[in-house]
């Protein structure tokens, strides 16, 4: 092994097999960095973006870029960017709103703010992790025209939905229900 010290510390230590260790002399990685503060690592760009890129470096393999600093992330250069092929997947603004380029998968969690779904036909699916029950969509304009819709799977564990259970138009506010209503209290009507 080669050690660099300052007076008895040791500072950087290369170990045989080619790993690396700043303020460790037993690096466990190609490049290992120890510390008792917790900003261990900087990266700064004199052109504004700083960046990290990870390739897999196999066939098939796919590359990543995450940083900030770049002008057409969503948000602008003060994002946070996760960076795939041609375009943006991730992007964190300064104010902590999020943009993703694709669907968004969650097993659990709460949201405390506003989501937006910005879309020609915005969907959010609701997926049964029981497989022997259906799967809802909500979603607008995505089997009717100017609606919000409400639509199960066509089958249970289903990922088809086409014939919506309950619809609202948007131009008139009136409700459509595929089925029967029941109704378990008094109904009252009132007009303006």
């Amino acid at each position: 092994a080669l050690y660099f010290n300052e007076d008895t510390d040791t500072r950087v230590t290369f170990k045989e097999g080619g790993n690396v260790g700043i303020g460790t002399t037993a690096p466990s990685s190609k490049l290992h960095i120890a510390g008792s503060d917790s900003n261990l690592v900087k990266i700064q760009s004199s052109n504004g973006e700083a960046d990290i890129f990870y390739s897999s470096g196999i066939s098939g393999g796919t590359d990543w870029q995450v940083g900030t600093g770049y002008p057409s992330a969503a948000g602008g250069a003060g994002s946070f960017f996760f960076y795939q092929g041609s375009a943006t997947k991730l992007a964190i603004t300064t104010d902590g709103d999020a943009t993703f380029a694709g669907d968004i998968s969650a097993v659990a969690g709460t949201f405390t703010n506003d989501i937006t779904i910005s879309n020609t036909s915005p969907e959010l699916y609701l997926t049964n992790t029981n497989a022997l029950k259906y799967n809802w969509m909500v979603a607008a304009q995505e089997n009717v025209d100017q609606a919000f819709e409400i639509t199960p799977s066509t089958a249970v564990g289903g990922s088809t939905y086409n014939a919506p259970a309950l619809k609202i138009d948007g131009s008139t506010s009136n409700a459509t229900f595929a089925g029967n209503i029941t109704l378990n209290e008094d109904l009252n009507f009132s007009t303006s």
